[in-house]
This record gives structure tokens, sequence and C-alpha cells, in this order.
């Protein structure tokens, strides 16, 4: 049987599982000064139900001590490897847990609304706003090379409108936090994935600073904002 394993803490919360609530079925594997939360893993996954069940054991661990989660569907093939996976990175993951204590990832995705982003570019352009007309008026042959160029100037405002808002919202938000992390952009519309590690004393104060982000471009940008356990800052795999 193979083990689904949830984070890894302190030993501390070996005796205090039942305590928190914790399902029965969830178990501890220790060694020295840390646990890793495990529990016997399905033999398929019920892929929504069993991504919020991870989610929550950790956000409840971590409502009293931090944690150092490992991403939905780690397996080991038994409490020998998940020991052994504890002894290799022991000096990694204590340090880890004392950076971590008292934290949360605050994750920030900013999507164009693509015709608002638009039409603000139109109405400060003029060469937008007669290329517009002049590609309505002609036929499609003859309009061809005025769509290259019209295309060409709005990338350019795009993107020196997204640079604009991207050097603002990092100037607002990194001093509240303790580390960033810049991800992948995920779709077209994405202008920005950012995970931010956040002192949860100064949590409040940084809800705020997106909130003033959001009332400044929201009429341009879709705002995703998701409090999460530190994913980002902990890419550790059992098997790794």
């Amino acid at each position: 049987m193979q083990l689904h394993v949830y984070c890894v803490a302190s030993s501390k919360t070996e005796g205090s599982l039942h305590e928190m609530g914790v399902s029965d079925e969830v178990f501890t594997v220790k060694y020295k000064d840390l646990v890793a939360l495990v529990r016997d893993a399905p033999e398929r996954y019920e892929i929504i139900r069993d991504m919020k069940e991870h989610e929550y054991l950790i956000e409840k661990i971590m409502q009293e001590r931090s944690v150092v989660p490992l991403r939905f569907n780690q397996q080991a093939k038994s409490r020998e490897e998940v020991k052994g996976f504890l002894v290799k990175n022991h000096a990694f993951l204590v340090d880890l847990l004392t950076k971590l204590e008292g934290k949360v990832e605050l994750n920030v995705k900013l999507l164009w609304k693509l015709e608002k982003a638009l039409a603000e570019l139109k109405e400060h352009d003029l060469r937008i706003r007669v290329l517009s007309k002049q590609i309505a008026e002609l036929p499609e042959q003859r309009a061809y090379p005025l769509k290259i160029e019209l295309g060409q100037i709005v990338e350019k405002g795009l993107t020196v409108m997204r640079g604009r808002i991207l050097k603002e919202a990092l100037a607002a938000l990194k001093p509240l936090s303790t580390n960033v992390r810049e991800n992948e952009l995920l779709t077209r519309e994405m202008i920005w994935n950012a995970a931010f590690l956040v002192n949860s004393s100064v949590e409040e104060d940084f809800d705020k600073a997106v909130n003033d982000l959001e009332r400044k471009y929201g009429h341009l940008l879709a705002f995703r904002y998701v409090r999460s356990p530190p994913y980002t800052f902990t890419k550790l795999e059992i098997r790794g």
C-alpha cells in the first residue's frame, strides 16, 4: 500500500492531531524533531475531493504551527521511505520550518480584460484610432498591411502598459513580503503570476495593498488573489 504524504512539521504536532480535528486515518512518521503526516493512499484518487482534503489538513496544522507542505499526490512506498526522506533532508527541513514560522503564501494573478485594455489604448493613441478607421473603410486585401502595423502598435502599447502596472504592483507588494517568486504565465491574457511569502502579522496590510491596486486597475485587469500553504517556496518531492 502506498502512503500519501501531506507535509512535514515539528514533532510537537504528533500528540495534538486529534485535538486539531484531523482524521483518524492520518498518522505520523517521526525522525528526531520532525514528523511527516501521512495516510494510506487510495488506489485511485477522486481528484477534486482529495485535493481539497489535502489542502484542508495542511491548513489545519498551519493554524497551530509552521509546516513544510508537499504538493498533492506525493506518495511513498513505505514508512521507511518517508523516514529516509526526513533523514536525508533533516537539516534543510528544520531550517525551512524556521523560515516559514508565522508565514503564509499569497498568490496574485493578473489577467487582461482585453477589450477594455484595447479600448484604453485606442483612447490615448491617435495612430490606433486612425488605423482602425482606415482598416474599416478598405477591402480586406488592401487593409492587410495596415492590420499588421496596427497589431504591432497594439502589442507595443500593451507591453508598455503591462510594464508600468507590474512595476507599481511590485513596488506596493514586495516590501510587505519576505520573498517573492514570479511563476509561469498560464494563458495569453495573464500578465502576472506571482507568489509572495508574507508574515501573518502584515497579511491585512497586504490585502489592502492588493485591493488598492484592484480599485485602480480593475477596469483593465481581472485580479485572482488566493491564500495558500507555501507550496511555491517549499518545492520538495519524496522521490526527488
